[in-house]
């Protein structure tokens, strides 16, 4: 088996996996942006953030459509399509000596709470306020996280962000943190019809 071999192998297995775990056919991770891997060195963080667009449904999303730039390449630009990542499966490929949690500042908090610490400055910043972040998860090889990023509508479509799923990497003390990300793709229902770009590669 050649090492592309084993690559397609791989991440059809984990494709697989990951439909599983989520309960859905395997052709929705397949028609979701590609997996991606991250690598943060000592000092590497990531402030708190959302995966998905917090903007109206008057766009399509980013995986259904093109939005070419000058030269004719393909971005997902905010001014022609929105990020609509219904969950964010992260894989953790390694250990970390020291530091690199996974942050959620507003996990489980109510709204009235979310909307007071927003207010404050520097609330995101998880280099300072990574210790009064509501859960932190320690990296750990061969773990596997999953959180939604959407509340559904009645019929199953991608309906409001959830605020509570804010989160970021705080900093990496000692050790090398990869990982790797699944950001699963749904349609808001007025675009229910319209197909992946990622079935054209």
């Amino acid at each position: 088996m050649t090492a592309n071999e084993q690559n397609v192998e791989f991440l059809t297995n984990l494709q697989t996996k990951v439909a599983t775990l989520l309960g859905v056919p395997v052709e929705v991770i397949k028609y979701s942006q590609p997996l991606t891997i991250s690598q943060y060195w000592p000092g590497g963080y990531y402030h708190a953030h959302l995966d998905s667009s917090f903007s109206p449904r008057s766009k399509p999303c980013c995986f259904q459509t093109e939005c070419p730039s000058i030269n004719g390449t393909d971005i997902d630009s905010i001014e022609c399509c929105q990020l609509c990542r219904v969950a964010t499966v992260l894989h953790y490929l390694e250990d970390v000596d020291e530091g690199g949690e996974t942050a959620f500042v507003f996990a489980d908090k109510p709204l009235s709470h979310i909307h007071k610490t927003m207010e404050t400055e520097e609330w995101s910043n998880l280099s300072k306020n990574c210790e009064q972040a509501a859960l932190r998860i320690k990296p750990k090889k061969g773990t596997t996280i999953l959180w939604y990023n959407h509340f559904l509508d009645r019929r199953g479509y991608l309906s409001a962000v959830d605020q509570r799923s804010h989160h970021g990497g705080c900093d990496v003390k000692r050790g090398i943190k990869y990982i790797a990300t699944n950001w699963v793709q749904t349609p808001f229902y007025r675009y229910r019809l319209l197909p992946s770009k990622y079935l054209k590669k």
